[in-house]
């Protein structure tokens, strides 16, 4: 009897230790996305929070395309981890992927948040654009985060989860309790910005430790600030044909400058079954 409860003792320790990192990263994030309104409220009022509200509730809805596209691309790592296969190439590739997406949904956001907040809420809104505007730059980072947070749980890095929690509370809550009672919402969503930014390298930093992540920096520079003056020269355009022509330059200039390799983007292809159709355009890519 006594060797029995000692084990269920020892197997409910372990079991709390595996599972202590991951609800308290939980909770940690939930702190981090609430406290920000909660001390808009308290430093500026109901006014500031419903504007900040209105940059968060626009800018977060992205966040499911990031999901979508962890949803696909994690079963098959996870997968190619348990056949003990190497999987640099296609995080790497995944990676990539995710900071082309994000960038052009915040080059739109950055360039078009008036006119989002317009056609959405309408003109009483409009002071919510400059918070939407630095909101808009951090879904690069929260497309990245949101990889390599499931990631670290593939690895059985959980605590590194739980580190990165602990460090954008951390970083955060001072410069909530400095800046908020002079510049507002405003300023929440620059500290949002930047400490998200913080925890990307962290994250990145502890993936790489496992696994050596290549993406093309350069290329990807490049491809950034290419668009960023296509975008800035269209915006004041019909919003709907600049969409429709910023759409087209993006993946022209995806081919041309051949920011994904040939090999990269049949490795994103091969794990969605369509490889063959990429074939017949080979010549557009670097192999």
């Amino acid at each position: 009897m006594k060797s029995n409860f000692y084990l269920i003792r020892i197997f409910f320790f372990r079991l709390l230790k595996m599972a202590f990192p991951i609800y308290g990263y939980v909770l940690l994030m939930i702190i981090y996305t609430q406290i920000d309104t909660i001390l808009i409220g308290i430093f500026n009022g109901d006014n500031s929070v419903a504007l900040y509200s209105t940059a968060v509730r626009l800018s977060n809805p992205f966040i499911i395309f990031a999901s979508a596209i962890t949803i696909t691309f994690f079963p098959i790592i996870v997968n190619k981890l348990k056949e003990k296969k190497d999987v640099a190439k296609i995080i790497g590739s995944v990676v990539s992927l995710l900071i082309l997406f994000s960038s052009t949904i915040s080059l739109f956001i950055f360039f078009y948040s008036k006119d989002i907040i317009r056609i959405v809420f309408g003109e009483n809104y409009m002071e919510a654009s400059e918070p939407l505007q630095f909101l808009g730059i951090s879904i690069i980072f929260l497309f990245i985060n949101f990889f390599l947070v499931d990631l670290l749980t593939a690895f059985e890095k959980q605590k590194n989860n739980f580190i990165y929690g602990i460090l954008i509370n951390l970083l955060s809550l001072p410069f909530y309790f400095i800046f908020l009672p002079e510049y507002s919402y405003v300023s929440a969503s620059i500290i949002k910005l930047s400490v998200i930014f913080v925890g990307s390298i962290y994250l990145f930093l502890s993936v790489n430790r496992i696994v050596k992540i290549r993406i093309h920096i350069f290329k990807l520079m490049i491809w950034f600030f290419l668009n960023f003056i296509v975008f800035s020269f269209l915006q004041n355009l019909n919003l709907y044909y600049a969409i429709f022509i910023e759409c087209i330059f993006v993946s022209i200039s995806i081919l041309i400058l051949r920011v994904l390799t040939y090999d990269e983007i049949m490795t994103i292809l091969s794990m969605l079954n369509i490889e063959k159709f990429m074939n017949k355009f080979s010549f557009w890519v670097e192999k």
